[in-house]
């Protein structure tokens, strides 16, 4: 599961538990292993921007729900 967290931390800014970037700590093999878990966390964000978008989408107008969709992508 320490891939999941290292996918999670290299394609977000969330910070994730028990996950160094240390270079004398660092693996390649677990980092390639984390490459499986990239379409999950795919999922993860796209899901949250979608959650964002319905949401802010049926309180506020366009121009509006686009700015809250980008600031919580960004």
């Amino acid at each position: 599961m320490s891939s999941f967290w290292l996918a999670l931390t290299f394609l977000t800014t969330l910070p994730a538990p028990r996950v160094s970037f240390d270079a004398a700590a660092f693996d390649a093999g677990e980092f390639g292993r984390a490459g499986r878990w990239y379409p999950l966390v795919g999922l993860i964000v796209g899901g949250t921007l979608a959650g964002v978008y319905t949401v802010a989408g049926a309180l506020f107008p366009p121009l509006l729900t686009s700015v809250l969709v980008v600031t919580a992508w960004v």
